[in-house]
């Protein structure tokens, strides 16, 4: 039999009863199915091989993707998990995978992503920790090989504890835990769920949190909108705004979480102070030196709010350790900025941290102090995903053009709709955000284009072990970002930060090196409004005649009141080959020296952006 870790996950002592909670072991050696996407194994080799119990043996198939899968008898929350490399042939081992999570077996919930992952050795035990609290009776590993034909791996180990269990925590229906009451095990809840247990929509106004455990209460249901997490006891959620403003929960142990010091001397720059834990959750913990107001209480829930948003984008960020945990430090009246640290730099105790101080004031989420506490784990997310180390980029956006499209990514969803728009209204002068980095998220799917670049570069980029061994130059830079996005962003560059001879040559020379593809064609891109019904007003407003054209002389008529048009028009290998500045609203553009073929034809007037497709014939 495998060898099980037991675990204690915490016990208090409550209404005169001890409250135990029950251990985590590995599901796999309960009732259940294992199965995979292929049936092509040799004799011997099959999925049983799995989950036998003996990294001697091992599961192969003739695929270089493939996924497997457990299927218990019963719903398990797990947290855990441990994969062995098998016997030979390292090539075969699973370089990239997604640990996914089911309760029908049909729709998939991403638990725990991992990229660029090594097995120095062979029969190799590795274990991967995360975060959550859903119960599941269907767990999937989706995998890719190093490299070659086929993929194999010796054991999967998943640990988990049943659904339901002991419960721990209570919810009060009014102030200093009086009214009607309902009680919750660890698990995530719905409104349905929370009915079912006798907790109404909009109802609770105090809680109870067993020590060992947090809660955190959703304002709107399927655990979406604003949050608010506990860790302790609270008679009179009034004070935290919260009162009568929850529709779904999440509880979880804080048992997996590992030690936080409750002290920490700093020893990095000018920086030599010994700051105390203020507080600590599974996530995140909080220190203070001794200026800061210990009354300020914001920093714990909106630095733990960012970080899980980022953790469940970007993955955890700690290299394969597991440890996907973030240390912050504050301080009052001194140091006037900020800096990340990260989990292999040992100048920082191998931890990622942001450490922050300013002369102003802490006192509200918004701001340089909330800005600034982002934008600092916005360095650790450049230097540290998908087992990167370093940002090949950063001589490129500096410091940091990528911060102000992932603060922005960050505010929007994780809900502090206030602090985005003052954040896009503050960033939209730049031609950085306003050109480059917010078309590309609006347009390319927000986070998941942000981290799909940070991926790209970790698969493709030289490295020197884990570290990146250079920097990148222009074209590669716009190379990596058209594959992310799925189509060339040459012509989208060129608009916002010139295409002088080199950065072509750059561009063709990365498109050898790395060979990921996207469409050569450009993509319009809408104009650069709030809603949808502004922007179909704004490309409606635009005629371009005649399409197709063989006239040589392209009509172009803005249908608005502007105080000057440009128009520029870019060829199928996204170069542009000329410009027009149109003297009113209406004006032709002479394409008369041009070959037949695709152009894009990007008209700009009063901030705004429209793009038209011609074909000249």
């Amino acid at each position: 039999m495998k060898t099980r870790r037991m675990m204690l996950l915490g016990s208090s002592l409550w209404l005169f009863c001890v409250v135990t909670a029950v251990a985590q072991s590995d599901i796999t050696n309960s009732a259940g199915t294992a199965s995979a996407q292929y049936s092509d194994s040799p004799s011997g080799e099959g999925i049983a091989m799995v989950i036998d119990n003996q990294a001697t043996t091992k599961y192969l198939t003739f695929h270089n993707a493939a996924w497997i899968q457990f299927q218990a008898s019963s719903p398990y929350v797990v947290t855990r998990y441990a994969i062995t490399s098998a016997n030979d042939a390292a090539e075969r081992d699973p370089l990239n995978w997604t640990l996914q999570g089911s309760t029908n077996g049909t729709s998939w919930a991403n638990l725990n992503v991992q990229s660029n992952q090594d097995f120095p050795n062979r029969l190799q035990r590795r274990e991967f920790t995360f975060t959550n609290s859903t119960a599941y009776s269907y767990y999937r590993l989706q995998m890719t090989n190093n490299s070659g034909t086929i993929l194999q791996l010796a054991e999967l180990e998943l640990y988990g504890v049943p659904a339901g269990g002991t419960d721990v925590v209570t919810a009060y229906q009014h102030t200093n835990y009086g009214g009607t009451l309902g009680t919750l095990p660890v698990g995530s809840y719905t409104l349905a769920q929370l009915q079912a247990r006798g907790i109404a929509d909009n109802w609770i106004s105090s809680i109870r949190v067993n020590a060992g455990y947090r809660v955190t209460l959703f304002e709107n249901d399927n655990f979406g909108g604003a949050s608010i997490t506990k860790n302790a006891d609270d008679a009179n959620l009034v004070d935290d705004l919260w009162n009568d403003k929850t529709t779904s929960i999440r509880v979880e142990s804080l048992s997996a979480c590992g030690t936080f010091p409750d002290t920490w001397q700093e020893h990095w720059f000018e920086h030599n102070l010994n700051v105390a834990k203020v507080f600590n959750d599974c996530d995140v913990a909080i220190y203070y030196d001794n200026d800061m107001d210990r009354s300020i209480t914001w920093i714990q829930q909106y630095v733990g709010d960012a970080w899980r948003y980022t953790k469940t984008l970007y993955g955890d960020m700690s290299g394969g350790t597991g440890d996907g945990r973030l240390f912050g430090i504050y301080h009052a009246n001194k140091f006037g900025g900020g800096h990340p640290g990260y989990y292999f730099d040992a100048g920082h105790d191998n931890r990622n941290v942001i450490d922050l101080g300013q002369n102003g004031s802490w006192a509200q989420p918004t701001g340089w102090s909330l800005d600034a506490t982002i934008h600092e784990i916005g360095h650790i997310v450049e230097s540290t995903t998908h087992n990167g180390q370093g940002s090949p980029a950063f001589p490129i956006w500096g410091d940091s053009k990528w911060c102000v499209i992932y603060q922005y990514d960050v505010y929007v969803n994780v809900g502090w709709a206030s602090e985005a728009t003052r954040w896009y209204n503050q960033s939209n002068n730049d031609v950085w955000f306003r050109d480059w980095f917010y078309p590309i998220w609006r347009d390319r799917g927000q986070g998941a284009v942000l981290n799909k670049f940070l991926q790209l570069v970790s698969m493709y980029f030289p490295k020197n072990g884990k570290r990146y061994s250079r920097n990148m130059n222009w074209g590669e830079f716009v190379h990596f970002w058209s594959g992310a996005a799925g189509v060339n962003l040459k012509p989208q560059a060129a608009t916002a930060f010139g295409w002088p001879a080199e950065r072509e040559a750059q561009f063709n020379q990365a498109r050898i090196d790395f060979p990921f593809t996207y469409p050569d064609a450009a993509q319009p891109i809408p104009s650069q409004t709030m809603t949808a019904e502004e922007a179909r007003a704004i490309d409606e407003s635009v005629t371009v005649w005649p399409n197709p054209t063989t006239s040589k002389k392209l009509g172009v008529e803005v249908k608005q009141a502007v105080k000057e048009v440009k128009v520029q028009v870019f060829n199928f290998a996204g170069e542009k080959v000329t410009e027009t500045q149109l003297a009113g609203n209406t004006g032709h553009v002479t394409l008369e020296q041009f070959p037949k073929g695709t152009y894009l034809v990007v008209i700009s007037f009063d901030g705004k952006k429209v793009n038209r497709k011609i074909q000249l014939d």
